[in-house]
């Protein structure tokens, strides 16, 4: 082999091992640039925050419920036929037969063109691979002003009431007394032309809740108006609010838990006298984070949350010296929040010149040393620098273990007496480590 042959294979080993490792430091050049990207949150790992995941994907067993089936009530869940007249039908029967129990509502687009009624101890909850939607179709006449001589002012897309809703005569509100009712796993869509539009009234009170729903406001004003007892697993994309609130029923606070606001007009939430305890709430570009109504007080509680993109303040405080007037935010981390508080009364604002940054405490009300001090009236604010800002929240309410491992009781013999079940030791160890959700199998088989 020539000396002139060899150096050229030479050269081109060479070239061969110097382009692998130009291309091995560009790739590790690359990874290295993407992984600090998503460090400082400019992308992020975690699913679409504003996608839906069904959490009841099959049929539930429940002979005692009803299911708004085309079979049973002559319908098509194709967004297009308007379903209004045959789901508050539906809703009816099951209060009418049953006096309390569930309307299961299968995957699919549901159109409404006016108010759904659901009386008190009356459930509707949703199931299949994706969650079903209820649609307020574009310019829904009615939905386009508030009614400014009615108790409840805005126009709402499903309403919990006391009573039952009948021909020509709408139902009253839910409130101290109604116990039960529940909404869960149904989506909303609030398309234009409805300005005044609200998704969900829920003034309630004991055992009921809004669980597993997304709300797509557009242009509508909020996805919930007026609230009670306990909410979780909520989002809110648009809108000019995502909840708007006052007292609830019996005048008890509200947890909030594992919620996600993105894209309000005006605030996520604006609240008066509501007494909410925000837990793992995220809000992204929205002015406002919580915001509460002038000349008005309320007492709110927040800890381990997100502020993303607040341009204006993460909380507006009304009547500061008042003190019934009462905000504590506990771990609560931020980026572009330039403003944590402002005071209406005053004009004052708790600021930061920092990009991210904790809020380790911030309160402000009437506060004690501890037990022998007296009370002051005091703000509060312990801010520190952040590194980096969290990419997503953890949920704190765990998910439902698979429908698969579910488990109806009453297929395991058990019956009720009365109104109570009587468990005995042998059912007991039968149904030891199988789930049955709480939440789901409120009527069970009377033998």
């Amino acid at each position: 082999m020539s000396e002139v042959y060899q150096l050229k294979i030479l050269k081109s080993i060479f070239f061969i091992l110097t382009l692998e490792n130009y291309l091995i430091m560009k790739l590790q050049k690359t990874l290295l640039t993407w992984l600090l990207l998503i460090s400082f949150g400019v992308f992020s790992t975690k699913a679409d925050p504003g996608k839906s995941v069904s959490v009841y994907q099959k049929k539930p067993n429940d002979t005692e419920a009803f299911f708004f089936t085309p079979e049973n009530y002559n319908i098509k869940a194709d967004g297009k036929m308007d379903v209004s007249d045959a789901l508050q039908k539906a809703i009816n029967q099951v209060k009418t037969e049953k006096s309390f129990g569930i309307l299961f509502i299968p995957e699919g687009k549901y159109l409404i063109s006016k108010t759904i009624y659901i009386p008190g101890s009356i459930r509707v909850i949703g199931y299949g691979k994706n969650r079903p939607e209820i649609i307020l179709g574009k310019n829904t006449p009615g939905f386009q002003m508030a009614d400014t001589g009615a108790r409840a002012q805005d126009k709402y897309m499903i309403f919990f009431s006391g009573g039952m809703a009948s021909e020509g005569r709408p139902a009253g509100d839910a409130g101290a007394g109604t116990f039960y009712s529940a909404l869960s796993n149904i989506d909303f869509r609030i398309e234009d032309g409805n300005p005044a539009a609200v998704a969900i009234r829920s003034h309630f009170a004991q055992h009921g809740f809004i669980s597993h729903v997304l709300f797509n406001i557009g242009k509508g004003k909020a996805g919930i108006g007026e609230v009670g007892n306990e909410m979780e697993d909520l989002i809110f994309m648009g809108g000019d609010y995502g909840i708007i609130s006052g007292q609830t029923s019996p005048s008890w606070p509200i947890p909030v838990v594992d919620t996600y606001y993105e894209g309000q007009r005006k605030a996520a939430v604006q609240c008066f006298q509501t007494g909410y305890v925000f837990v793992n709430m995220h809000v992204k570009n929205s002015p406002i984070v919580v915001e509460i109504r002038e000349d008005r007080i309320d007492r709110l509680y927040m800890e381990n949350c997100l502020f993303d993109n607040i341009k204006e303040a993460g909380v507006v405080i009304s009547k500061e010296t008042d003190p019934q007037t009462q905000v504590s935010l506990l771990n609560i981390d931020c980026r572009s929040v330039p403003v944590l508080a402002k005071f209406r009364q005053s004009g004052k604002k708790t600021e930061t010149t920092l990009k991210i940054y904790k809020v380790k405490e911030f309160t402000h009300g009437v506060v004690m040393e501890d037990m022998a001090a007296n009370s002051e009236s005091k703000t509060i604010s312990i801010i520190e620098p952040l590194q980096l800002f969290p990419l997503k929240l953890e949920k704190d309410i765990p998910a439902l273990p698979q429908q698969t491992t579910w488990v109806n009781i009453s297929d395991l013999g058990a019956e009720m007496r009365g109104g109570v079940f009587p468990f005995e030791n042998t059912l007991y160890d039968e149904i030891t480590g199988n789930a049955v959700p709480q939440k789901i199998f409120t009527s069970l088989i009377v033998k």
